[in-house]
C-alpha cells in the first residue's frame, strides 16, 4: 500500500479499514510503503495495535485460540438456500449439469449455431448467478469460454 500520501483513501479510518480487512485472513499482512510516516499512518498503526491488544486480552481471558475456518462455496449456497426455504440440493456434478442442459459437441455445430449457443449460455450463466447458483454459473462460464476458443480457431 502506497501509504505516505495524504488524502481520502489514505486517511487513518481508511487505513484502519484496509488493515482490518487483511487481519481477518490467517496469513494477512499489511505492507505500507512510505518515505515518511504520516499522521494518518501513525494513528492507524496505533489504533490497530490497541485493537490487537484488546482482542488478545479477550482471547486469553476466555481461553480462545483463533483458527481459520475452511468453508467451500457450496456451504455458502447451502446456507442461502436454507435461509430462503429452498429445499433443492446444491451439490453440483458438472457432468450431470452438462447432460441435463443438453450440451452438444461443438464439432457438430455450425458457426452460427455456436454463436447462438454462446449467447444462450451467457444468459443462463447470468440467471444462475442471479439465483446465487454460482457453481452452475461457473459451468456455463467454462462452456462459453471453451466455445469461444473453438469459434475463434474456426475463424482463422
Amino acid at each position: 500500500l502506497d501509504a505516505d500520501k495524504e488524502g481520502f483513501l489514505r486517511s487513518d479510518t481508511s487505513l484502519v479499514q484496509t488493515i482490518g480487512r487483511a487481519a481477518r485472513h490467517v496469513n494477512g499482512r499489511v505492507l505500507m510503503y512510505a518515505d515518511v510516516v504520516t499522521r494518518s499512518m501513525q494513528r492507524a498503526i496505533d489504533e490497530t495495535s490497541r485493537r490487537r491488544e484488546v482482542q488478545m486480552a479477550f482471547n486469553t481471558e476466555h481461553d480462545i485460540t483463533p483458527v481459520s475456518i475452511v468453508k467451500g462455496l457450496s456451504d455458502l449456497t447451502d446456507r442461502v438456500a436454507e435461509e430462503s426455504g429452498d429445499e433443492r440440493s446444491t451439490v453440483i456434478d458438472e457432468a450431470a449439469i452438462r447432460e441435463q442442459l443438453g450440451f452438444v459437441r461443438i464439432d457438430q455445430m455450425s458457426r452460427l449455431e455456436m454463436a447462438q449457443a454462446i449467447k444462450d449460455l451467457e444468459s443462463r450463466m447470468r440467471l444462475a448467478a442471479d439465483s446465487l447458483d454460482f457453481e452452475k454459473a461457473a459451468v456455463f462460464r467454462d462452456e462459453v469460454s471453451r466455445m469461444r476458443k473453438e469459434l475463434s480457431s474456426l475463424n482463422v
